[in-house]
């Protein structure tokens, strides 16, 4: 038999589970009000007749289609970083670059009196994690 959560393990539970929900609940949000505008973006074939006198057929098919593969684009690349800030928050990458970023500064001679360069170690780390995991969707943002 499995043994009680501590009332502070079911809060903590609780926050975290909250917090995965409302992140979530956001995204799914904006992923709904990028679907709308997107099916305005297939739909819309023609220049409205109040920008008839700005912008010509050809420049505004231009516009439509290329509003219409970055619409696209964001969808995928959102649902990935969320699935991947999801994943990491569940399977601990966090407390587990800690502990990285605590050795790494450990075998360069720091003791762990030293939570400033820790902590520097650690974002040093999160953004070098954040630059190779995010490159393939900023090569085809550009």
């Amino acid at each position: 038999m499995a043994p009680a959560d501590s009332p502070e393990q079911s809060l903590e539970r609780w926050i975290f589970l909250s917090v995965l929900f409302f992140s979530w609940t956001v995204y799914v949000w904006e992923a709904y009000l990028s679907y709308r505008q997107r099916r305005v973006f297939r739909t819309t074939t023609h220049v409205p007749s109040e920008l008839g006198k700005i912008v010509d057929p050809e420049t505004f098919e231009k516009s439509r289609l290329y509003q219409l593969d970055k619409s696209n684009f964001s969808f995928w690349s959102g649902l990935y970083s969320e699935t991947e800030g999801t994943l990491i928050l569940l399977f601990g990458g966090i407390p587990f670059l800690w502990n990285l970023s605590e050795h790494f500064t450990q075998q360069a001679g720091f003791g762990p009196e030293y939570e400033i360069t820790q902590s520097l170690m650690f974002l040093l780390l999160a953004t070098l994690f954040s630059a190779v995991t995010g490159l393939p969707w900023r090569s085809e943002e550009h």
